[in-house]
């Protein structure tokens, strides 16, 4: 690798500590903002490391066929940390807006779907009442 090679690794595997530390805020967030339950949880753990794992995978593939290098991992160290300490916080507050909206969405639609039930279980209530439908 000359010098050039390197340089792109190094700034690729930035990018890529940037990209692993936005999936790491959407999946922090999503976790804070919506209903767990331990085993869900911990299934959801293990497979947001896998996917972490594969970026991580895919970046060294792409930047320096496959060999990891000391710059690689400090490039995706100073990446993420990057991300940390300049576009955390406001993704942060983007992705809890996002997730409130999603959120209040399926509340109004359930809410709306529970009054369309309410109303055809009182009209079928009103016309099992009918005298015409009674037997003899």
């Amino acid at each position: 690798m000359d010098i050039r090679d390197e340089v792109y690794a190094f700034l690729t595997m930035v990018y890529c500590g940037v990209i692993m530390g936005i999936l790491f805020d959407i999946y922090r967030r999503k976790k804070h903002h919506f209903r767990r339950i331990r085993i869900i949880d911990s299934i959801e753990d293990i497979l947001f490391w896998i996917v972490q794992a594969g970026v991580l995978f895919l970046f060294v593939y792409w930047s320096s066929n496959g060999e990891i290098r000391m710059f690689s991992i400090i490039g995706a160290a100073s990446g993420a940390i990057l991300y940390h300490y300049t576009l955390s916080r406001p993704m942060t507050r983007v992705l809890d807006a996002i997730f409130k909206a999603i959120i209040g969405i399926s509340q109004k639609i359930s809410r709306t779907c529970k009054k369309i039930k309410h109303i055809i279980n009182m009209g079928t209530k009103k016309v099992a009442e009918l005298k015409i439908f009674h037997r003899r």
